[in-house]
């Protein structure tokens, strides 16, 4: 059964799934995993930011979370004032060192030009993989994006991620490389067509 994620879900076990989508990237960004996993999860309980719990949909076999698709209007997200969520989870040093980061990132993670939906990410704990839930929760993303009326579907995925072929399985197409500045981050970026 796949639902949108409640705050009174197993949020430790979304933020677990959410760094397993690019572990590097969020080591990079939020330090090792016990530091990055803790702060994910304040950004879930949120409201307003990308990785909020409004934002993810949530697999479910019986009440165990076992995969999770983190997705969002482009335009609406900006919208909402995200810093603030930032500005009560990190500290000040924090957030001067994500400024940093992201600068060298932006063109990774730069989403202008982006209308429509798009997957922040997507995870399936290593357990359960390779039993179709990948493939599960990116229908229920077009299913969902067809009823909003959405006629494009964006996502980034790391140029070694293997869940690339998903992806190119289920009609995505590569648009573009993006490589981060002075790091080595290069990610696909790709677009699927709703019809």
């Amino acid at each position: 059964m796949i639902k949108r994620l409640e705050k009174s879900d197993d949020l430790m076990k979304v933020a677990k799934l959410i760094f397993k989508t690019d572990e590097k990237l969020f080591k990079f960004l939020f330090g090792n995993f016990e530091k990055a996993v803790k702060k994910i999860v304040r950004l879930v309980e949120k409201e307003k930011n990308i990785f909020s719990y409004n934002n993810i949909f949530a697999y479910y076999n019986e009440d165990k979370i076992i995969g999770i698709l983190v997705m969002y209007d482009v335009e609406k997200i900006v919208k909402k004032g995200v810093i603030n969520d930032f500005i009560s989870v990190f500290s000040k040093i924090e957030l001067i060192k994500l400024f940093f980061k992201s600068i060298l990132l932006n063109p990774v993670i730069n989403l202008k030009g982006i209308r429509g939906l798009y997957i922040q990410n997507i995870c399936v704990d290593e357990e359960y993989r390779g039993r179709g839930i990948g493939t599960k929760l990116l229908n229920y993303c077009f299913e969902y994006a067809r009823s909003k009326k959405y006629r494009e579907i964006f996502l980034d995925v790391s140029i070694n991620n293997r869940a690339k072929e998903l992806y190119l399985r289920n009609g995505f197409k590569i648009i573009d490389m993006k490589k981060a500045i002075l790091l080595d981050f290069k990610v696909y970026r790709m677009r699927k067509e709703i019809k």
